[in-house]
């Protein structure tokens, strides 16, 4: 389980078949919530992603909770009246519950301080990375022009970002543009084009990009492309 701070760039990234649980919420709110379950022990970054290693128990837990109370709202999306809104609010804070519960848990590894320390050190030279990525998201960003940027060996970079976020900075950094190019579809118009969009996240080769952005998402881009489309048509009838 990952935490991410607000205005954090979430990534979807998996080798093989993956299911995926976003929760977005306040810090502030979601603060709460943890210092009533757990006195105040666990407290959340500003600025950092934390990772939490749950065990499967607890991971199952949370998946049938959400799972169940994603089922209620699907059902309770049918209907429109006043009367759904106390229903909606229980779910709410069923999944509020079952998230806390799951962060909670005292089965989760806890790092010691020192870990720690270099951890969120790790994390900040990431965030950093990404920051220069997403500044220059039109052009191939360098890992030459990384190490320089960090101050770090390209081995020392391999090493830091397999272990903060799972993959090397090159996979990292296609990541980056893939889930841009994923949002940008997901708003997109009938003015709007996959090349166009490709072009914007620096894809230069479009039948590249639509196999990495099949083997990421599950669908080429011009099918979300076009499910965008009628979304919004329906949304204007």
């Amino acid at each position: 389980m990952r935490i991410y701070p607000e205005g954090t760039e979430v990534l979807y990234q998996a080798t093989g078949a993956a299911q995926w649980f976003t929760y977005s919420i306040s810090r502030q709110t979601l603060q709460a919530a943890l210092d009533q379950y757990s006195a105040g022990l666990f407290q959340l970054s500003t600025d950092q992603i934390i990772t939490l290693h749950i065990t499967p128990a607890v991971l199952e837990q949370l998946k049938q909770e959400v799972a169940d109370v994603l089922v209620m709202a699907e059902k309770l999306n049918q209907f429109r009246d006043t009367a759904t809104s106390n229903i909606a609010k229980m779910l709410s804070d069923n999944l509020m519950s079952a998230y806390v519960k799951a962060i909670c848990a005292p089965q989760n590894i806890i790092e010691d301080a020192k870990s720690l320390s270099l951890n969120r050190f790790h994390g900040q030279l990431v965030m950093g990375s990404e920051h220069l990525a997403l500044m220059n998201m039109e052009q191939h960003v360098k890992l030459t022009e990384l190490a320089d940027f960090t101050g770090y060996s390209l081995r020392a970079m391999e090493l830091i970002f397999k272990k903060t976020v799972g993959m090397t900075p090159t996979r990292w950094f296609i990541n980056i543009r893939l889930n841009g190019a994923l949002r940008d579809l997901m708003q997109g118009t009938e003015s709007t084009s996959v090349s166009e969009v490709a072009n914007r996240w620096g894809f230069q080769h479009l039948a590249r990009f639509s196999e990495q952005y099949r083997k990421a998402f599950g669908e080429l881009p011009s099918k979300t492309l076009a499910r965008a489309r009628k979304n919004t048509q329906q949304i204007a009838d």
